[in-house]
């Protein structure tokens, strides 16, 4: 688990294949939101149901300590946050450890 927020790229190279696709959807960067908040994404390319990705999203506050994880098969999380502002950043695993990363974007919630 992240202790603090880095700048990641939704595309890496892991055990010798760039893995692409990972895509943030919702809520759009710099959204405000009410809670519980919808995190959405596009699984990467090649995904395949006998190897499906795992899917870590951490939700970060101001000060980089993290507000809220989750991990999942699915495409989306809801995250129940309190009023303010936050960041979010998303890693997909397979089980043979190839990882891609999506994010940081921001949001803020409001009462």
């Amino acid at each position: 688990m992240r202790q603090s927020v880095a700048v990641l790229d939704a595309a890496v190279v892991a055990a010798g294949c760039l893995v692409q696709g990972l895509e943030l959807t919702s809520p759009a960067d710099g959204a405000t939101v009410t809670s519980p908040v919808r995190l959405s994404w596009i699984e990467p390319d090649g995904t395949d149901a006998e190897e499906p990705w795992r899917f870590e999203v951490s939700v970060w506050r101001p000060d980089g300590t993290l507000a809220w994880f989750a991990s999942t098969d699915g495409t989306y999380a809801w995250a129940p946050l309190s009023p303010g502002a936050y960041t979010w950043t998303l890693e997909a695993i397979l089980n043979d450890q190839t990882t891609a990363s999506a994010g940081p974007r921001s949001f803020a919630v409001v009462p």
